[in-house]
């Protein structure tokens, strides 16, 4: 697992597949002040797509059962730490020791809180009478929730969203897909300038990422395309 910085992201940028644009200051290793906010975008929408290919990060909530409800949306205003005061929102999302950030890509797992781990629920099996569903990627549907108890539910979770003010900041990104994020934003960058040129080189772009995600997935070098139950960077580091 590598981190870069956005710095280092930027350096790249302006040295390679940026360096005959202005906005790289003639390929010296720096992107020119009013293109930061504009290249952040840009990684923010790339870091979205590899997330979601690939099972960079999981992470892990707790849901509380309520009596009669069956449906349970997994966003920040039903959880402890995001509850409004005077809210007539419910409140199940149980996360007093980590915040849920709304960083849900779609439900991997579900288990029991406090039974073996070994043994997860089916999701999405009609053939199975203890069968949870996910009508939308962040809902999980409880057909017969028990008053009492709670569930653990493992997420695909995003990439936190890169600040705008902060070359410091660290990307976490396999090394696998390094090359596959810098060609993104490059497709990002071309594709929104004038010119029937500009408009093939980030075509190209673009398929350089598709390329690049594609061997990653076929040779599996980048070793996460596959659901686990523990969470991935915190088992590597990223806490």
């Amino acid at each position: 697992m590598a981190t870069i910085t956005v710095g280092e992201l930027f350096q790249t940028l302006s040295e390679g597949p940026l360096s005959g644009l202005s906005m790289s200051n003639e390929g010296n290793g720096s992107i020119e002040d009013g293109s930061h906010n504009k290249l952040i975008n840009y990684a923010n929408d790339g870091l979205v797509r590899l997330y979601t290919k690939f099972l960079i990060k999981e992470s892990e909530l707790i849901l509380e059962m309520q009596p009669y409800r069956t449906r349970y949306e997994i966003d920040s205003r039903y959880s402890f730490s995001g509850h409004k005061a005077g809210s007539e929102d419910p409140v199940y999302i149980i996360d007093h020791g980590s915040p849920y950030q709304n960083d849900l890509i779609k439900i991997t797992q579900v288990f029991l809180l406090g039974k073996c781990r070994d043994v997860a629920f089916p999701l999405n099996d009609p053939e199975r009478s203890d069968s949870l569903f996910t009508p939308k990627p962040n809902e999980l549907q409880v057909p017969n929730p028990v008053l009492g108890t709670a569930l653990s539910v493992s997420y695909q979770a995003k990439h936190p969203k890169l600040p705008y003010d902060n070359l410091d900041t660290q990307i976490y990104i396999p090394d696998g897909l390094i090359e596959a994020l810098t060609s993104f934003i490059s497709s990002k960058v071309f594709s929104h300038m004038n010119g029937a040129e500009n408009t093939m080189k980030g075509q190209e772009h673009l398929a350089d990422f598709n390329n690049l995600c594609n061997e990653a997935m076929q040779s599996d070098s980048v070793g996460m395309t596959y659901p686990t139950t523990n969470t991935l960077f915190d088992r590597r580091g990223w806490v």
